[in-house]
C-alpha cells in the first residue's frame, strides 16, 4: 500500500515544481513587460517636455517680435501725431500773422472809413482768423481720434499674435496599470499537497482494513510495500 502514497507524493512534487516553474516564467515575462511600459512612459514624458519647451520658446520669441513690431508702429503713429500738431500750430500761426498784417494794412490805408464800419471790418478779420483756427483744430482732433484707433488696432494685432502662439496645456501622461504578477508556490504549498496525498491515502487504506483495525494498523499497512 506504500505505492499509492509514493505515487501521490511524486505527483504532488511534480505538480509543485511545474506550477513553480510556470509562475517563474510568467513573473519574468511580467517584469520585462513592466520594464518596457516604464521605459515607454519615461520616453513619452521626455517627448512631451521637449515639445512643451519648443512651444514655450516659440511663444516667447513671438511675444518679443510682436512687442517689437508694435513699438515700431507706435513710434510711427506718435511721430505722425507730432508732425500734424506742428503743422497745425504753424498753419494757425501763419493765419494769425496774415490776419494781423491785413488788419494793419486796413488800419493804415482806410483812414477815411467811418469808425463803426472800420470796427466791423476789423472784427471780420478776427472772425476769419478764428474760423480758420477752428477748422484746423477740428481736423487735428479728427486726426488724433484716427490715430487712437490705429494705436488700439496695433495693440490688438500684437495681442492676437501672442495669444495665437500661446501653447495649449498638454494632456497628462499616466504611467498606466502595473503588470500583475502571479503567486509563486512555496514550501507551505508543497507541504499542504503532500498532506492531502497522505490524508487521501490514509482514508483509502482505512476503508480497506478489516473491522476493528486501529489507526496504527492503517499506518503500518500504508507504509508496507
Amino acid at each position: 500500500m506504500a505505492v499509492p502514497l509514493i505515487l501521490g507524493g511524486a505527483l504532488a512534487v511534480g505538480s509543485f515544481i511545474s506550477s513553480s516553474n510556470e509562475a517563474k516564467r510568467q513573473n519574468a515575462y511580467a517584469r520585462r513587460l513592466q520594464i518596457q511600459r516604464n521605459e515607454q512612459f519615461y520616453r513619452n514624458v521626455e517627448y512631451q517636455q521637449k515639445t512643451m519647451d519648443f512651444y514655450t520658446r516659440r511663444y516667447q520669441e513671438t511675444a518679443k517680435s510682436a512687442n517689437a513690431d508694435a513699438d515700431q508702429q507706435y513710434a510711427t503713429v506718435f511721430e505722425a501725431i507730432e508732425q500734424r500738431k506742428r503743422q497745425a500750430a504753424g498753419t494757425i500761426d501763419r493765419y494769425a500773422r496774415q490776419a494781423a498784417q491785413a488788419s494793419g494794412r486796413f488800419r493804415t490805408l482806410n483812414t477815411e472809413t467811418a469808425g463803426q464800419s472800420k470796427q466791423l471790418a476789423l472784427q471780420q478779420f478776427a472772425l476769419t482768423e478764428a474760423r480758420a483756427a477752428n477748422v484746423i483744430h477740428e481736423n487735428l482732433k479728427g486726426f488724433m481720434s484716427q490715430s487712437q484707433r490705429r494705436l488700439n488696432a496695433i495693440q490688438a494685432q500684437a495681442q492676437n499674435r501672442v495669444n495665437a502662439a500661446m501653447p495649449a496645456p498638454m494632456q497628462p501622461i499616466y504611467p498606466g496599470d502595473q503588470v500583475q504578477t502571479v503567486r509563486q508556490p512555496g514550501g507551505m504549498d508543497l507541504a499542504l499537497s503532500l498532506g492531502n496525498v497522505f490524508a487521501s491515502t490514509y482514508a483509502a487504506t482505512a476503508a480497506g482494513m478489516p473491522e476493528g483495525s486501529t489507526s496504527g494498523d492503517t499506518l503500518k499497512r500504508m507504509f508496507t510495500l
